[in-house]
């Protein structure tokens, strides 16, 4: 059975010592961390495209340029994901808000810091496929919900609760922290685990769940049903009408306000696309061939261009604020097809239901060559080679063309292949009115997107349609 890996920490510091303190510290987690006591450790380890992080924590002290060339490769590399400082000096103070906001840093932090407490700030996402009926008898225990564990969590696998949802029932006992060193049973195994009681959890401001750490290996193969939980916890109607008249760039824009989207938003949403438009004309881009062709097919350019629209929409709910990294974002966006125009022109816009097997393999090669197409041109980041080649990577395991799972894809595919699976249906809308794109998007869709990516999705293409919180 296949069990995807964890995402690990990144943590650079040149006190060897802290590091080899993490590496014991982290022995028995889900996931070691990769340490780098240098730049060029470093930026080795940010280099390699096929490798995500949960997180990545860099001492300034690591080089004379207080580490800025660290946080910049792991800006251009690794887009999105959460990045912080450590500090040496107890007696110094931390960088104001200000001065990490500017250098897209998400925290600072005094050292000694312990590896759990690292993985607990970061809150990784904890991977995770099917899990057989018959594991769900092997970690029950005979003390009851509500009882009380005393302990130092060294036998307890936090596991982040916004990640976590059991379906109609968990197969785990499950804890909750109340105190430094005391765990209530809050769940039992075989017991019922709706949506409603999660979000319960989290409204209370419970970030990390527990397992038994006995049940840790078997918790790696079970699956990450939390998108599908949170997405059915929302009952309200959609308000799509049947008469709109569905198109891409403008009429997509117009859906997009008839669904509540703000025109502010819209109009700041127009601004970048205009900028990154412009950006790929800076870089000469259209000089290749290729790219001239993906620019003159006027329904694949504007498909990127309705892309990066809605992806940039999603920049506020995910609190991306470095104009670089929304750049890059744009970027791909804006081409993240431009393999298709590399395919025989009989199925550049022909529906992937209607193909036949032949036709649908070479058809799922498009983000492979469009990635190897972009990665031999000169100015373009790796993390825009990295999106174009995994937008339609799924969480699930389903996606192509590599079937990656859960934490193997980059948050900046996710975004793009959100935003992409979105438009394709309001495309179908376009020729069958009697099509709900935001129904398909709950049933189809989410269930292949990480939970952060669903939420902003919900937040800023259907703010209507608000998840409900129910009150115990």
């Amino acid at each position: 059975m296949f069990v995807p890996k964890c995402p690990p920490l990144l943590i650079v510091d040149n006190d060897r010592e802290f590091l080899e303190k993490l590496s014991t510290e982290a022995a028995a987690q889900l996931s070691e961390p990769v340490l780098a006591s240098s730049v060029e450790a470093a930026q080795t380890a940010l280099r390699g495209l096929g490798r995500g992080y949960a997180g990545i924590f860099v001492n300034p002290a690591v080089s004379e340029s207080a580490g800025l060339e660290v946080v910049r490769a792991a800006i251009e590399k690794h887009a999105g994901t959460p990045i912080y400082l450590l500090y040496d000096d107890l007696s110094a103070g931390l960088p104001p808000i200000e001065e990490l906001d500017r250098l897209s840093v998400q925290g600072a932090f005094h050292k000694p810091l312990g590896y759990d407490r690292m993985l607990e700030i970061a809150q990784p996402f904890i991977e995770a496929l099917d899990l057989d009926p018959e594991l769900e008898q092997a970690f029950r225990t005979d003390d009851p919900v509500g009882s009380v564990l005393s302990s130092t969590g060294a036998e307890l696998v936090p596991i982040r609760a916004a990640n976590f949802v059991a379906g109609k029932r968990s197969f785990f006992d499950v804890y909750v922290r109340i105190g430094a060193a005391k765990f209530v049973k809050v769940l039992k195994a075989g017991d019922g685990f709706e949506p409603a009681r999660l979000l319960g959890y989290l409204r209370k401001g419970v970030v990390f769940l527990y397992l038994r750490r006995e049940a840790r290996d078997s918790y790696l193969a079970y699956c990450d049903r939390v998108a599908r939980g949170l997405v059915r916890a929302a009952e309200a109607p959609l308000r799509l009408k049947a008469s709109q008249a569905l198109h891409f760039g403008e009429e997509t824009a117009k859906f997009l306000r008839e669904q509540g989207v703000e025109d502010e938003s819209l109009r700041h949403a127009f601004g970048f696309v205009d900028t990154i438009r412009e950006l790929v004309r800076q870089h000469d881009l259209a000089l290749d061939p290729a790219l001239s062709r993906f620019l003159d097919d006027l329904l694949t350019y504007e498909h990127g261009v309705s892309t990066t629209l809605v992806a940039s929409l999603l920049f506020k709910p995910l609190q991306i604020t470095s104009e670089r990294v929304q750049r890059m974002i744009g970027m791909a966006s804006l081409l993240h097809d431009v393999g298709v125009t590399l395919l025989p022109e009989e199925l550049r816009h022909k529906d992937e239901a209607l193909m036949s097997f032949e036709e649908q393999q070479l058809y799922r090669a498009h983000p492979r060559l469009g990635a190897e197409l972009l990665r031999d041109l000169p100015r373009v980041d790796d993390v825009v080679v990295q999106a174009v080649l995994q937008h339609h990577e799924r969480r699930d395991g389903s996606g192509y063309p590599n079937g990656l799972g859960t934490g193997m894809t980059s948050r900046v595919a996710e975004l793009i292949g959100i935003a992409d699976e979105f438009l394709h249906r309001l495309a179908v809308a376009r020729r069958d009115r009697a099509r709900r794109p935001f129904e398909e998007m709950k049933l189809q869709v989410f269930d292949g997107f990480s939970a952060e990516i669903v939420n902003a999705f919900y937040k800023a293409i259907m703010p209507r349609e608000v998840l409900p919180v129910d009150d115990e």
